[in-house]
């Protein structure tokens, strides 16, 4: 399927690319062709939905896909599989359209949900679910959860849609919102200087204090789906309408890519750089391939 949502390289240095009702493809760059995973009809060993937006590698090295009908697991050593959603798991699994997923050093799975907060499932599969409170300052921030990322602090940091920023103390449990950060937060990651970075409708905005600043102006006027950091630690960002942008957060725009470029669509779903220093681009119209040698598509 073209319509790409999100770009992860694994540890083996594999590129997984999850779609919208294609399934999840999966590549070693000049080594061997794609392979798909898909939804068999009726064979439960196999992914939950073809519609797969978030992935995620544990630190034992499985690999997790959130899709429409909950999250899949898959263990490539047995190829077998196992499925968390409402079906098999009942209320302890609070929706299943999961649509971001982070792992930590517990080696715990988090899954940010739209409507139904975060779950967190750990080595044995339990589920903890954690959920939004207008009553309790302390609790997420939204259930509608886009974006989640732990810091090198690890605290996770969770944003969306329908509330404020807010990320998770692990040792108290607790929660902490920032002020003035309802705008919807679709991305968010840390760069290597310790600063948390947003993509939001309304640009890329950085984490500071109990509240947000927008750090391009309106530089960057589109809704921002995906922030990675290069080698040189500038920073890529996609979006929608808007194309793929080159920033710097001092010096600010460095150069705009778009469909006169190469681009396949202006619409950017995911990012991820390879070792060879390549970005390789998840858009509307499939996946785009940037030399970092010659700068090309």
């Amino acid at each position: 399927n073209n319509a790409v949502y999100n770009v992860f390289a694994d540890r083996y240095r594999r590129l997984w690319i999850t779609t919208y009702g294609g399934g999840v493809n999966v590549i070693t760059p000049t080594v061997q062709p794609f392979k798909n995973l898909q939804h068999e009809v009726n064979n439960k060993n196999s992914l939950s939905n073809n519609a797969a937006k978030a992935i995620v590698q544990d630190e034992k090295g499985t690999i997790w896909f959130g899709t429409r009908k909950g999250l899949s697991r898959w263990d490539q050593a047995t190829n077998q599989w196992r499925h968390y959603n409402e079906e098999t798991n009942g209320p302890a699994f609070s929706s299943d359209n999961v649509l971001a997923l982070a792992g930590n050093r517990s080696q715990d799975v988090w899954a940010g949900t739209y409507g139904g907060g975060i779950l967190q499932l750990n080595a044995s599969g339990n589920i903890k679910h954690y959920s939004s409170s207008e009553t309790d300052s302390n609790t997420l921030g939204t259930d509608y959860v886009y974006a989640l990322c732990f810091d090198s602090k690890q605290r996770l940091w969770a944003g969306g849609i329908r509330g404020a920023l807010s990320f998770l103390d692990i040792k108290t449990g607790q929660f902490h919102r920032l002020k003035g950060t309802t705008s919807s937060v679709n991305w968010i990651m840390e760069d290597v200087q310790g600063d948390i970075l947003l993509g939001t409708e309304k640009g890329v905005w950085k984490a500071t204090g109990d509240s947000a600043v927008n750090i391009f102006a309106d530089a960057i006027p589109y809704k921002v789906v995906h922030i990675i950091q290069a080698n040189s630690g500038q920073l890529w960002v996609g979006t929608v309408g808007g194309g793929l942008f080159l920033a710097d957060k001092q010096k600010g725009i460095i150069k705009k890519f778009s469909t006169i470029n190469g681009l396949p669509s202006n619409v950017v779903c995911g990012m991820v750089t390879d070792g060879n220093g390549d970005l390789w681009v998840g858009t509307s119209k499939g996946v785009a391939h940037l030399s970092g040698k010659t700068g090309n598509f």
